[in-house]
């Protein structure tokens, strides 16, 4: 499928900075006038090297990829080679636009959309013919190596091997391939005034690899080709490894195996997409709290709001700590007691008060300064160490 700025509108007006910027004296599109193609491009190389490092018109394209494409797109090319790679029809179909760009005070890409949106246009429409979007969505072992470099860097920080990386190109060639194909089904129409029906046949033509499709398939090639260790240095599955586990530590929860993790992790990889790797993400972060919320349920909704545990149980143990001259440490089965108090009516968690009765009655009180004090109150005590 192709969208956003291929199929944006014909376009006829300019402003005058505009015009005056493309008409400028030895300008970029002035040399497609005073050049003959191949030296037009050749002087034109350093504005061609900015096209290749930008992506201002499509997330998925480097400019100069959609320049390439469109002049093919638009009929005025017959350039088989990868995009990137200029052979010598685009160099003249490229020239032949910045001609008339130059001529209409008009951006290359904007005259391009016009061409491609023209009833006059070679190919008759606003999309890619099945040969442009095969040229488009074909890659080398150059694309490949770049692209599955950038993303198991990034989702598991390591490279992958030559294997690999052949594998991820004849998988990707195959399914960009198939989403191109164009498949015939048939399908029943009832005639008129008869109980017959008639069969007729419809021709579906693939519209090639949209960027979700290829995300998907991206992350479904990485989380099949990698075994997730938990030894990872860098990348997404560390970072997901890492906060699992803190959370789990944070909820006093005992950590999964590393399998369990794993298994997390590579669920996460498999979606190819950033925002459901974080939606699911957050649902597990909270199906933990979750568990947690179970053993403490005079807490739940805390965790509800996404508090963890030991956000709570901290300044409670340091004020006990405090008060009974003690190093008890927050696994002390005697904070299970404070957090899951049962009043009568519900489990909830100790108020001041409830809390001085409580620690009052434990044997450390009695070799305590408070204890020995006897007059000491440990509401303020508790109310300092709470804030």
């Amino acid at each position: 499928m192709v969208t956003g700025p291929f199929q944006s509108g014909p376009s006829t007006g300019t402003s005058d900075a505009l015009k005056t910027r493309i008409r400028a004296d030895n300008g970029v599109y002035f040399k497609a006038w005073s050049q003959d193609p191949q030296a037009f491009v050749i002087s034109a190389a350093s504005f061609f090297d900015t096209l290749r490092k930008a992506k201002t018109i499509r997330p998925d394209m480097t400019d100069f990829d959609v320049l390439q494409a469109k002049v093919r797109t638009a009929g005025l090319s017959k350039g088989t080679s990868p995009l990137g790679q200029l052979d010598m029809a685009d160099v003249t179909a490229i020239a032949s636009i910045f001609k008339e760009g130059y001529i209409n005070g008009m951006d290359w890409n904007t005259t391009l959309d016009n061409k491609i949106q023209s009833p006059y246009a070679k190919i008759g429409g606003p999309t890619f013919s099945k040969e442009i979007s095969t040229a488009l969505k074909r890659i080398d072992k150059s694309d490949a190596t770049q692209r599955l470099n950038d993303a198991y860097f990034k989702t598991f920080g390591t490279y992958p091997t030559g294997e690999q990386i052949e594998k991820f190109k004849n998988k990707y060639n195959a399914e960009a391939q198939l989403q191109l194909a164009t498949t015939t089904r048939t399908r029943n129409a009832n005639d008129t005034g008869t109980s017959s029906s008639a069969k007729t046949k419809e021709e579906i033509s693939g519209e090639g690899f949209t960027q979700a499709e290829y995300e998907t398939f991206l992350g479904k090639f990485l989380a099949d080709n990698y075994k997730i260790t938990g030894k990872e240095e860098s990348g997404l599955v560390k970072d997901t490894i890492t906060n699992l586990k803190r959370v789990y530590k944070d909820n006093m929860l005992p950590e999964p195996p590393i399998n369990e993790l794993a298994q997390i992790a590579t669920d996460i990889v498999r979606t190819g997409d950033t925002g459901i790797q974080e939606q699911k993400m957050t649902a597990k972060i909270t199906a933990i709290r979750g568990i947690a919320a179970k053993l403490y349920p005079g807490l739940k909704d805390s965790f509800d709001a996404g508090t963890d545990l030991v956000t709570i149980l901290n300044p409670i143990v340091q004020s006990a700590n405090n008060y009974l001259g003690t190093s008890f440490d927050k696994s002390n089965p005697i904070f299970s007691q404070v957090l899951n108090y049962n009043d009568g009516k519900t489990v909830r968690v100790m108020n001041a008060s409830e809390m001085k009765s409580f620690f009052e009655s434990l044997p450390e009180f009695n070799t305590s300064d408070a204890g020995r004090a006897k007059g000491t109150s440990i509401a303020n005590a508790l109310r300092d160490g709470l804030r």
